[in-house]
């Protein structure tokens, strides 16, 4: 059985979505420039649920609630 579409959301709402992320992040961006903040602590904010990930190697429940913690 073949499936012609990826997850549960159909086309255009998809790109909608897409669009959406895509302005929140740049006016956000934008809006962390204008506050003359520090980036090292944007790119740390930003990659602390993927950093968080790491915790898993320490096993599934101790993982799972420092990636919700951080996320």
């Amino acid at each position: 059985m073949t499936n012609d579409h990826d997850g549960c959301v159909i086309e255009p709402v998809r790109s909608v979505l897409r669009l959406e992320a895509v302005v929140m992040l740049v006016v956000l961006v934008a809006l962390y420039w204008r506050a003359h903040a520090s980036w090292l602590v944007f790119v740390v904010f930003l990659f602390a649920p993927d950093i968080a990930m790491f915790a898993y190697l320490r096993g599934t429940r101790i993982g799972a609630w420092i990636y919700n913690a951080f996320h």
